[in-house]
């Protein structure tokens, strides 16, 4: 029994353990966070004496710390836990999973025992064109202002895009959570998870596109699928001119991050985690918007935008586990040569959008 199949079976991840868990499950640990960022700093910047002097304070790659054999999915963690009920879950550390099985000690464990060297993150980043925007978005956000608006700019020149509103929402919830016990750098593992859970989980290049293109296409595809499965809903929509760009821009760029709170937000993380399946974004947004159709079609047109405000604040009264197994159904309603084409339009890498 494996840490994955007994949170599928208990419907969420216990809060007391949840930031193992996921570090876990987004296969992230201090050193290759830290190598990875040490590694795209020089290749942006090879002449740059912000890199070449060490002062992000991590040695070149030959210099530090080794990681061993990372799982490459989260179906590939096996942790035998010795109890199967939530109360015993939520007293188990990483530590306590089986030592026999090399994926478990891959996570924390490291070839050197020398102590983690400084962070790359703790180095102010050099200010980006649209830093003054970084700054306001991450002062109106949950947690320290500063540290937040260090991180974000650290990602972005890590990932050479720009930033765009949204990206504040989704780095916070990371910045709450408890890692393991002997993490030397929480903020290396929270930028870790962040980053390896928003590129699994988005839908590609939504942050990295300047024209917005990933995002029409996402909403092209969710509005055919509107159609396919709720059609009075559609061309209602349609007929007062409400496409999903005016009511589904927070469901996609924030993974509704922007509209719940702490706990609520991480209950539906969790699924997504436990799915493992990204595509499947598409079909919780769709079963929201189904929900209220017996609001939508009672709405004038004076009203309706406000309904459809109210879906988006109503998500954090939903019970996810049923949400997901409801947007599950539809995705299995679906034709599979649309899934193929939705998942390699939203969902993929490599693939031209404007194909």
């Amino acid at each position: 029994q494996t840490v994955l199949a007994h949170c599928r079976s208990i419907g969420h991840i216990p809060s007391s353990l949840r930031g193992q868990v996921y570090q876990i499950l987004c296969a992230v640990d201090e050193a290759s966070v830290a190598k990875s960022l040490y590694n795209n700093q020089t290749r942006s910047n090879p002449d740059d004496s912000f890199v070449s002097s060490g002062a992000v304070g991590f040695p070149p790659p030959s210099e530090g710390r080794q990681v061993e054999n990372l799982p490459k999915t989260a179906s590939s963690l096996p942790l035998t836990l010795s109890a199967f009920d939530d109360d015993n879950l939520s007293r188990l550390s990483v530590d306590d999973f089986d030592d026999d099985l090399s994926t478990t000690s891959s996570v924390t464990s490291f070839v050197s025992s020398s102590p983690l060297p400084v962070s790359p993150l703790k180095v102010t980043p050099p200010p980006l064109p649209n830093q003054r925007v970084i700054k306001a978005d991450a002062e109106r956000t949950r947690g320290d202002p500063k540290t937040i608006e260090r991180l974000l700019t650290h990602y972005c020149i890590a990932n050479d895009i720009k930033y765009k509103q949204g990206l504040n929402e989704l780095l916070a919830p990371f910045l709450t959570l408890t890692y393991s016990p002997d993490c030397q750098d929480p903020e290396l593992l929270a930028f870790g998870c962040f980053t390896s859970f928003t590129k699994k989980f988005l839908p590609t290049n939504v942050y990295a596109d300047d024209g917005h293109t990933a995002l029409q296409c996402c909403f092209r595809f969710f509005r055919i699928l509107l159609l396919y499965h709720s059609p009075n809903i559609c061309k209602l929509l349609d007929g007062h001119r409400l496409p999903p760009e005016l009511y589904a821009s927070g469901w996609f760029l924030t993974l509704f991050a922007q509209r719940l709170g702490m706990e609520a937000l991480f209950s539906f993380w969790d699924l997504y985690l436990l799915y493992d399946e990204p595509v499947l974004h598409h079909f919780v947004c769709l079963r929201l918007l189904m929900r209220g159709e017996s609001l939508i079609s009672s709405a004038s047109e004076a009203t309706l935008p406000i309904i459809l405000q109210q879906l988006s604040a109503s998500v954090e009264e939903m019970n996810p586990v049923k949400l997901f197994k409801e947007a599950r159904l539809l995705a299995d309603a679906t034709p599979r040569s649309f899934m193929s084409l939705l998942e390699r339009a939203c969902w993929g890498w490599g693939w031209g959008i404007n194909e």
